[in-house]
């Protein structure tokens, strides 16, 4: 366990593993370094624009409308 202090314009993520292991066509994981780029890209966005950026990227990289493992993604923005 560990305690962080969260401030204003913080933004906590929350997400299964079929967010990362997300496959595209030949294979490649969507990746946690993906995520952590389109996150710190999207910092500043409110969260809903932050998941359509999130969940657009995801669809772009699968590429297909077969999901092989639940996602799910939680977001807030401390205002």
């Amino acid at each position: 366990e560990e305690t962080i202090q969260l401030q204003r314009g913080d933004r906590v993520v929350i997400y299964t593993d079929g967010v990362t292991e997300a496959m595209s066509p030949d294979g490649q994981e969507f990746s946690s370094e993906r995520l952590i780029q389109i996150t710190t890209q999207a910092a500043n966005a409110p969260s809903s624009q932050y998941l359509t950026t999130l969940v657009n990227a995801l669809q772009a990289h699968a590429q297909s409308d077969d999901q092989h493992d639940d996602i799910t993604i939680v977001t807030v923005k401390v205002g």
